[in-house]
Parts: C-alpha cells; sequence; structure tokens
C-alpha cells in the first residue's frame, strides 16, 4: 500500500482550482486547509479523508471509484461522495452531504444539514424519518443529524421527519411530492405541478415558489413567498381556503390569496392583487404594500358580477369620506379606515360588503381596478 500523503499548504495548488492526485500514487489522503479555501475538488480512485478546517471546504469525488471519508471542520463543508460506499460527516457548520452511489453513511453533525441528491440520474425516494424507505440512489443511505432534503432534477419524493425540516425539491425539472410532518418545514419548489403534503396542526410551515404556483387546497402552510425576494423575474402566487401571508418579490407580481383573511405584501415592482374567490366575513384580505403609483387590483367578474370586464368605469368607484355615495356606486373605498367594499346594487337593499383592507388615505381612482 502506498503511503498517505499529508497537504499541508493546498493554497500553493491555487484557490478555486483542482487537486487532481494520480490514482496509483496513493490509498489515503489526509487534507488540512490553514488558510480561507473557497473551493476544492479532490478526484482520486482510494481513500480520502479530510480532517478539519478552519474555512467551509468543497470536496467531490463525483464519479470517481473511490471510498471518500470526509470530515469536516466547524463551518459549512459541502462533501459529493462517489459511485461506491462512502461516510460523510459535516461536523460543524450548515453543512451539505451527498453520498452519491452506493450505500452512504451521512452524519451532519452539529448545525443544521442536508442530504442532497442533487446529482442522482434518477428520481429519489428520501424519508428522514425512515431511511428504509428510500430508493434509487437514496436507498440504503444512513441519516444522522440530517435536518433537509435537497432532490434532484427527476420527479422525487422527499419526506422529513418531526423537526423543521427544509425540503427543496432540487430546482427545475420533474414534479416532486414533498411532506414535512411535524416541526416548521419549509418547502422550496420549481415545478408548478409540485405535490405538498402538510396538514394542520403539525407547525407553522412556508412555501418558497420559484415559479408561479397555486397552493392546492388542504394544504396547511400559514407562508406563501417567491425563492427569492427581491429578484426582479415575475411569480404568480395563489394561495388556498386557510389565512396566509402572501409575499411577491420585486418583479411584476399577480397576488391571489383565494380563501381565508391573507396578508398580501407585493413587495417592488408593479403587482396585480387578485380577488377570485366568494366574499364574506372570513375572506378579508389585507394588502399592506399597495401603490397607486404601481400596482393594480384585479376583480373576478364571476364574483363581483355587478361589474362588466375590463377597466372599472369611473362612476363605479367612489371613496365615500371624499363624497356621498350614489346608486352606481360599486367599489367603495374608505380612506379613513382602508376598508375597501363592494356593493353589488349601490343605494339598493343589499349591504356593501368588505372585501379587503388597505393603508389609509390613498388617492384611489378606478384607474387602479380592472374587471376581468
Amino acid at each position: 500500500m502506498a503511503s498517505a500523503v499529508e497537504i499541508n499548504n493546498p493554497l500553493a495548488v491555487g484557490i478555486n482550482g483542482d487537486l487532481n492526485l494520480p490514482p496509483v500514487s496513493m490509498n489515503n489522503v489526509f487534507y488540512y486547509a490553514p488558510g480561507p479555501l473557497t473551493t476544492f475538488a479532490l478526484r482520486d480512485t482510494g481513500n480520502a479523508v479530510l480532517t478539519p478546517s478552519n474555512a467551509g471546504l468543497y470536496l467531490d469525488i463525483s464519479g470517481g471509484a473511490g471510498v471518500a471519508t470526509f470530515s469536516g471542520g466547524d463551518f459549512g463543508d459541502q462533501f459529493i461522495g462517489g459511485l461506491n460506499d462512502d461516510s460523510l460527516f459535516g461536523h460543524l457548520g450548515n453543512d451539505t452531504l451527498e453520498g452519491g452511489a452506493g450505500i452512504d453513511t451521512l452524519n451532519g453533525g452539529a448545525g443544521i444539514d442536508t442530504a442532497s441528491y442533487q446529482r442522482a440520474g434518477a428520481g429519489v425516494l428520501a424519508d428522514l424519518s425512515n431511511a428504509g424507505n428510500n430508493t434509487g440512489e437514496a436507498q440504503g443511505d444512513i441519516y444522522s443529524s440530517i435536518e433537509n432534503l435537497r432532490g434532484s432534477s427527476f420527479s422525487d419524493t422527499l419526506t422529513g421527519d418531526g423537526g423543521d425540516n427544509k425540503l427543496n425539491d432540487g430546482g427545475v425539472g420533474g414534479a416532486d411530492t414533498l411532506t414535512g410532518r411535524a416541526g416548521n418545514d419549509s418547502y422550496s419548489v420549481y415545478n408548478a405541478g409540485a405535490v405538498i403534503v402538510e396538514i394542520g396542526g403539525e407547525g407553522n410551515d412556508r412555501v418558497c415558489a420559484g415559479v408561479n404556483f397555486v397552493l392546492a387546497s388542504g394544504v396547511s402552510a400559514e407562508y406563501l413567498n417567491t425563492t427569492s425576494l427581491h429578484a426582479v423575474y415575475a411569480v404568480n402566487l395563489t394561495g388556498n381556503e386557510i389565512r396566509q401571508l402572501v409575499r411577491g418579490n420585486d418583479g411584476a407580481n399577480v397576488l391571489d390569496g383565494a380563501g381565508g383573511s391573507d396578508v398580501l405584501f407585493g413587495m417592488g415592482g408593479s403587482d396585480t392583487f387578485r380577488f377570485s374567490t366568494a366574499l364574506g366575513g372570513d375572506n378579508i384580505d389585507r394588502i399592506m404594500d399597495f401603490s397607486v403609483a404601481d400596482d393594480q387590483i384585479e376583480l373576478d367578474d364571476a364574483i363581483f358580477s355587478a361589474l362588466g370586464p375590463g377597466a372599472l368605469g369611473a362612476s363605479a368607484f367612489k371613496d365615500n369620506i371624499l363624497a356621498p355615495r350614489d346608486a352606481d356606486d360599486r367599489i367603495i373605498y374608505n380612506s379613513n379606515t382602508g376598508s375597501l367594499f363592494y356593493d353589488a346594487d349601490g343605494l339598493g337593499g343589499a349591504a356593501a360588503v368588505k372585501f379587503a383592507i388597505l393603508s389609509t388615505g390613498l388617492a384611489l381612482t378606478a384607474a387602479d381596478f380592472v374587471v376581468s
């Protein structure tokens, strides 16, 4: 067996470079990083052992026939195993461990750690509460101190445990099924067909969407937002019958709370706040940041049936603090309270129905509304 090689100064071969090791020269590599180190790819067909460093490390033997035994340091590391049975130990920090093929042992140690299947060649089933259910490249993997899962670019089934889990569908690709179980869980989805399984009474849960997304009926998620709150690409979000806090990004979003009394934040950009579900006392949405200069309110003509499609007629809107109401008023804003009402018959016998709350003192006009 060849002697082990200790590399005491990896900076000599360059930051963000590759450390290429001839497969015949060693069976073990003891790797120590005394200074800042951001990205190194370690490729060999022997065994690799990483001793703790003082900076987060990236080590990758994906596609190699070696057996990796990686042990990280005090910072967040990213370790990627190869084709055989690897042992990846994150130690401290928030680590990402990807075993690849084989029966891998993934031990996050302290911190909030992720088991990743991002490079898997097919969809996987990964279950943090019962790894015996695992299939695909996750089959046989052993989890210890793993809180989060990241899927592949295929259709995966990812399941959390009783803790606070983050389930990421792996980015653009197949539609995943994500189940958080108990705890305050967070879901990141990039496919509009993703299925989220979250029942009531299992914590306060969040769905983060990087694509137009409609929250299915029965999904008990209290928060619905974009994956990047300050991105400028448009993402349209629709809630369900449960009360949600819905937050867009700095693009031109369409936000629809659907049922429940929701709280809506458009963030930056020219946003549209849509109302498309039956009105009532339990379905009054609060728009936190409506901008008269930039945003608009969209009214579904199936709900606001006294209004015809298109721009709201000037005579159909009234700020009832600035002028008395008359028979053709349909959308009424109280600029003292911020309340917004729909009156199907003007001054007829039916009472106006409150459906939204905006900021007080807005200079709203009919031009801020569209009927579709």
